[in-house]
């Protein structure tokens, strides 16, 4: 039997090192991205986002799609927009848009 030399053990040691950090940071971006709290949320308000429909009362919008993150007005048109938490990789928010007589104007679903 041969005995194997000692730098064989220690390249041996340092890839098993490198492919155990290298899992763990896999693990780590899968869960944050994927399946974390703020991922779940964003995925339910994506899917809550395509049963309101434009000229739907606000009431009736809000209960679908629960509390906004943040809320803001324009200027322009006087109407307001409902932000909600998209999942983190989305490049858009999702938004719904209320007017002066209190009818949802628009919807953006967040992409």
């Amino acid at each position: 039997m041969a005995i194997r030399p000692r730098w064989f053990a220690v390249t041996l040691s340092v890839l098993l090192g490198l492919f155990m950090l290298l899992a763990i940071g896999a693990a780590s971006v899968y869960f944050i991205f994927f399946s974390g709290a703020e991922a779940r949320l964003g995925k339910a308000n994506a899917l809550n986002s395509y049963k309101v429909k434009k000229g739907m009362s606000k009431q009736r919008a809000l209960h679908i799609m629960g509390p906004p993150k943040k809320t803001e007005t324009r200027l322009t048109d006087s109407s307001t927009v409902y932000l909600y938490t998209t999942a983190p990789l989305a490049s858009h928010e999702i938004a719904i848009v209320v007017g002066q007589d209190s009818l949802v104007a628009a919807v953006y679903h967040g992409y």
